[in-house]
């Protein structure tokens, strides 16, 4: 079967060349994201520590809706990738209508859970007192933006499978810059409550999935396709398993952050806000190397499932040196300045 045309670079490309085109745009899109949520807490903390300090309580449930949407969009990209380097498109579009749909349900399903039980899941998470109402009207808002948050990860990833890295950093920037945007009307023009950001993040995210519609439609027309979904429903484990790792991650730091709010509260608001602020920093200063593993993870996936693993191991090496060095430099810059 006659590969897409865009597909033939995993294969042709020199690989500096392939993974600086697939890492640099990823990497924008991290940091985009990055920057945006940096923008939030700032804002949030000009309303004082209260503010600030109900965002950082949502972290851990923040990120466990980040870990379970990205596992399932990485899995199924990783997925799609492999079966274009065996030339199988039709394998491919199951793969990738499953994805998108699978996704969406996990969504929703996150979505309804997390705003029914969005008060409970604050105060596990060290939200009390004062904390607690703003922190539970902000986690409502975030629930309700997991199915957009979803589907942007299910678009992203199944878009730089076919080596399509430009769009979905294009419209991350769009849904990043509205959320800033409103981030500073409500919060820093209006001063309202801190439920506000969780409202500009929802905005955010609806903005980037309507962006990502366009070349979604365009490339990957199949993967709305309900029936085709179905199709590759027998493959479900197989994007499940290999999103695992990622899931563990993710979840791993949802865990860190929720132990870290409950162990900051005792020291009061202010050192909770701070701990959210420079979290986000922290974001910051990495997010530009994630987006180097997320330009690799679809060209080593092409490349297994073409027969070609030593160029895939070629690739790796040369992201984990680019990736390492440039953190290095980067943290003897911070530590220094």
């Amino acid at each position: 079967m006659k590969p897409p045309p865009n597909d033939n670079s995993f294969a042709g490309t020199p690989l500096p060349q392939l993974l600086l085109r697939l890492s640099l745009p990823a990497a924008g899109t991290a940091a985009a994201t990055a920057a945006a949520a940096f923008a939030e807490a700032l804002f949030a903390a000009r309303l004082g520590a209260t503010a600030a300090g109900a965002i950082g309580v949502t972290a851990a449930p923040a990120a466990f809706l980040q870990a379970a949407g990205y596992a399932v969009a990485l899995g199924g990209g990783t997925l799609t990738a492999r079966h274009l380097g065996e030339q199988n498109e039709a394998a491919a579009e199951r793969a990738a209508a499953l994805t998108f749909w699978l996704d969406i349900l996990v969504g929703i399903a996150l979505a309804a859970a997390g705003f029914a039980f969005a008060r409970p899941l604050c105060a596990l998470c060290g939200g009390a007192g004062s904390l607690l109402p703003p922190a539970a009207g902000y986690a409502r808002f975030l629930a309700l933006s997991a199915p957009f948050l979803a589907g942007n990860y299910a678009l992203c990833g199944l878009l730089r499978a076919r080596g399509l890295a430009f769009a979905p950093f294009a419209a991350t920037a769009a849904g990043a810059g509205v959320s800033s945007l409103l981030c500073w009307l409500l919060l820093g023009r209006f001063a309202l409550p801190v439920a506000a950001a969780g409202a500009a993040s929802l905005a955010g995210q609806a903005v980037t999935f309507l962006a990502l519609l366009p070349p979604a439609l365009r490339r990957l027309r199949f993967a709305f396709s309900p029936r085709r979904a179905w199709q590759g429903a027998g493959q479900t484990p197989r994007p499940l398993a290999q999103g695992l790792s990622s899931f563990a991650r993710q979840g791993a730091a949802s865990l860190s952050a929720g132990v870290l709010a409950v162990r900051a509260l005792p020291f009061g608001q202010a050192a909770l806000a701070g701990l959210t602020l420079a979290g986000r920093a922290a974001g910051l200063l990495y997010a530009p190397f994630l987006g180097l593993g997320q330009g690799y993870q679809p060209l080593a996936a092409y490349c297994f499932g073409a027969g070609r693993p030593r160029r895939a191991r070629r690739a790796f090496w040369l992201a984990v040196a680019a990736g390492t060095g440039g953190m290095a430099a980067l943290c003897a810059l911070c530590f220094f300045t």
